[in-house]
């Protein structure tokens, strides 16, 4: 049926992604203390990947302010956003409370990566000046 065939390209889909959609380094010990702190409820540990995605998009904002107006920079960021979206979707109507967690973990993961990614892009740009 339609809602099968949705489900298996979404999984399909999913499998492509490079592992920046999967994994990441550089979360903070506020994050961890909260997802340990969780006891597991699904509104606990979306709440701690909000406020850890907020920190992420800082360090972002901060990059991005420390880099000055760089237009291949924002194009940069532009496409990310477009490729996280893409990539981090979840789908109410065809999956439950775990994809949605998956989903959230995804968008964080892609923050985090980037996040790090700016910080060593602009950091090198400063030594270069």
């Amino acid at each position: 049926d339609e809602e099968e065939r949705q489900g298996e390209q979404l999984l399909d889909t999913r499998s492509a992604l490079d592992s920046s959609f999967r994994d990441a380094k550089g979360n903070s010990r506020e994050f961890s203390d909260c997802l340990a702190n969780s006891g597991g409820v699904t509104d606990s540990l979306l709440a701690c990947i909000k406020r850890e995605g907020e920190r992420q998009q800082a360090r972002i904002d901060g990059a991005l302010e420390r880099a000055s107006v760089d237009s291949e920079l924002g194009v940069a960021w532009a496409e990310f956003r477009r490729e996280t979206e893409r990539g981090c979707v979840w789908y109410p109507t065809l999956e439950g409370s775990a994809a949605r967690i998956d989903s959230a973990s995804c968008v964080l993961n892609r923050l985090t990566n980037y996040a790090a990614q700016l910080e060593l892009t602009t950091a090198r740009s400063a030594d270069n000046d």
